[in-house]
């Protein structure tokens, strides 16, 4: 002392007798002066405890519903969790590692907003598990994207999606991928899988649906696409379809490599515009 934490500072207990963490973080600037102190108790008191590793729907939910104070930190799964509510989209901010296990039951039926399980922001990363239910989206603005993620700009390694997506649009330009509707910026998917099916309906405007990526677009040009499979059925019934692809739907940027389409593409009548 003295000493100035000019984003705040972050405060973390652990009960290592019964492995449960809790995050507590202060993210203005504090400064603590020579000959005084600080009251920190608004960022230690009403601590609530979650196990590391996650062990049930409500863990989940809490670690997904706190991410401001969860924001860099890493999340595992202790073993298959069943979700039995409707899903809210979230941000993720941290790591979740699935340690090898399903998250089943996800249920999106969204009109607007991310309409998929999560946006990944940058730095952020889902890995290492499979994820199975069902998403319905239908767009209302220009540029959206749905997908197991909606926006990609971290990383996604090792995710299988099992879960059935519909998506339709009231506006130009919507983006459909199995893993990630839009990878963005220094966005990454590495050996993921896609095994859902994925329907693209109605869209105003033309529309793109990938296996595992709707679009690849970046002004830094560094999106990723890396050993990832398409083994689900892929189809657009929309009337004009922009791309439609076993892996991606269009390409503008990035990067693809050593990825492989099982799955049946399928154009319903439509009419491609490119």
């Amino acid at each position: 002392l003295p000493v100035t934490f000019n984003t705040g500072f972050k405060v973390i207990y652990e009960n290592a007798e019964a492995n449960d963490i809790a995050i507590k973080k202060n993210t203005s600037k504090v400064e603590f002066p020579l000959n005084g102190g600080q009251d920190i108790t608004a960022a230690t008191a009403s601590l609530t405890w979650i196990p590391n590793p996650l062990m049930s729907e409500e863990d989940l939910l809490y670690f997904v519903g706190n991410q401001t104070a969860y924001a860099g930190e890493t999340a595992k799964l202790g073993q298959d969790i069943v979700l039995t509510g409707q899903w809210t989209p979230i941000d993720l901010y941290g790591t979740l590692d699935g340690q090898g296990h399903t998250i089943s039951g996800l249920n999106v039926n969204m009109n607007g907003g991310l309409g998929a399980m999560c946006s990944i922001s940058s730095g952020a990363v889902l890995m290492n598990m499979t994820v199975e239910g069902s998403i319905t989206y239908a767009a209302t603005a220009k540029n959206s994207p749905t997908g197991l993620v909606g926006h990609l700009h971290g990383t996604m390694y090792n995710v299988t999606n099992r879960t059935t997506i519909n998506a339709s649009s009231s506006a130009d330009l919507l983006y459909l991928g199995g893993l990630a509707g839009w990878v963005h910026g220094n966005g990454k998917l590495i050996d993921c899988v896609n095994e859902g099916t994925l329907t693209l309906g109605t869209v105003v405007g033309s529309g793109y649906v990938g296996g595992v990526a709707g679009v690849i677009y970046s002004d830094s040009g560094a999106g990723l696409v890396q050993g990832c499979v398409n083994k689900g059925i892929v189809k657009s019934s929309a009337t004009s379809t922009g791309g439609l692809g076993g892996i991606v739907g269009v390409q503008e940027s990035g990067m693809m490599a050593g990825c492989v389409n099982k799955g049946n593409v399928v154009a319903d009548a439509v009419r491609s515009t490119g």
